[in-house]
């Protein structure tokens, strides 16, 4: 049985994530970006089966982490990611 994903391990994958992935035009850079947004939303999926009460929490953290990669609101759409990881891993 593998470990219960916490928030911190959540924080410091989105923190390491390249948010602005979709945007590259070298393939590489597009595909492991990819992959590491079923990665974070994995993580996500479990952390919400672990307690669902969460979700405003997480879009909130990965929303201040996005931030402060840019200062603005940045490419990925934390709440499309959520929703995402919440249907994608039943």
């Amino acid at each position: 049985m593998s470990e219960a994903v916490s928030m911190g391990d959540l924080e410091k994958a989105a923190d390491k994530f390249d948010w602005s992935y979709e945007f590259s035009d070298d393939h590489r850079y597009w595909v492991a970006g990819d992959k590491q947004k079923k990665e974070l939303a994995k993580m996500i999926s479990d952390l919400l089966k672990q307690n669902p009460g969460d979700e405003k929490k997480i879009i909130v953290l990965l929303n201040k982490i996005q931030l402060k990669h840019y200062k603005s609101p940045g490419p990925i759409d934390v709440k499309k990611l959520v929703n995402y990881a919440k249907n994608a891993y039943k």
